[in-house]
């Protein structure tokens, strides 16, 4: 029998969740993917983004940019 008392992380988020979550707008976060800093993931028409990536995405920026 399944253990169901945690739920399931969330693994795949759309672009307009990572908008939401980063505070930008969905052009800000389709820049981010042509950069390089976001990885598209595609399934059929679909495009997700990996919700650790996203969530990561504003430390890596705080830590490029320390003075």
């Amino acid at each position: 029998m399944a253990d169901t008392s945690t739920p399931p992380t969330e693994v795949l988020i759309t672009i307009e969740d990572a908008s939401r979550r980063l505070a930008l707008s969905r052009s800000k976060i389709y820049q981010l993917m042509a950069a390089g800093e976001l990885t598209p993931i595609r399934i059929g028409r679909s495009c997700r983004l990996l919700a650790q990536e996203v969530a990561e995405l504003p430390y890596r920026y705080a830590a490029d940019h320390r003075v």
